[in-house]
């Protein structure tokens, strides 16, 4: 449920059509609280319909290729702040960093781990850009005619961002796919089996993810 005191995240609605993104959803909750300043977060979600239907599971919360836009909100705000945002992205970006990973595992992902953290020019200021693997629980029964259940696990990056914006921080990350849905199936299946779904990965799936986190707040402001 969203929090209409809490704006709604700035998202690049035409550019998540085009990737075939359709909205999933709008979330508002207390990201931290303390009797100095409290932080609320409004979340909005994409997923991908093609691949929730190709990739069915029943242990993970969101599709396998999958958008999420976060805006912060500050009470107080900044404007009585002896810093700003730009100038402790650094210290954000590692708090960002913990919650996109138990963010993923509590959504059900399997094996996720942390990348490298990278710099971005974001306009005029400085993001972070963190590189994040997991692997996707599929249900087996739902993609293999001969299974009658247990659970496959496809690899997939996910390409989370944290960068100043106005008087606060954006969030932005795209998840997807890194390996075809028959390659894991025959990876995990010693003999002939009949698949009853198939995808495979888009061929540039992480510059697309990058021009679509990269996006977020791209106005400057």
């Amino acid at each position: 449920m969203s929090d209409r005191s809490v704006p709604a995240p700035p998202v690049p609605d035409a550019a998540l059509a085009a990737a075939g993104y359709e909205f999933a959803g709008d979330e508002t909750e207390v990201g931290f609280d303390s009797p100095f300043v409290t932080v609320a977060v409004r979340t909005q979600f994409y997923d991908d319909p093609s691949v929730a239907a190709a990739v069915p599971s029943t242990a993970a919360d969101r599709a396998a290729r999958a958008f999420f836009v976060t805006r912060c909100h500050f009470r107080p705000g900044f404007e009585r702040a002896p810093v700003s945002p730009a100038s402790v992205v650094g210290f954000a970006a590692n708090q960002a960093c913990r919650e996109f990973l138990a963010d993923l595992r509590e959504s059900g992902l399997r094996d996720v781990d942390a990348g490298p953290t990278r710099r971005y020019d974001a306009g005029d200021v400085e993001g972070r850009l963190f590189e994040i693997t997991a692997r996707y629980p599929v249900d087996a029964a739902a993609v293999i005619e001969e299974a009658t259940g247990g659970t496959l696990l496809l690899p997939v990056e996910v390409l989370a961002a944290i960068r100043p914006w106005r008087d606060t921080f954006l969030l932005a990350g795209a998840a997807y796919p890194t390996e075809s849905l028959a390659a894991v199936v025959d990876a995990a299946v010693d003999a002939d089996v009949t698949h009853t779904r198939s995808f495979a990965p888009h061929p540039d799936a992480q510059g697309e993810a990058r021009s679509l986190v990269e996006a977020v707040g791209d106005d400057g402001g």
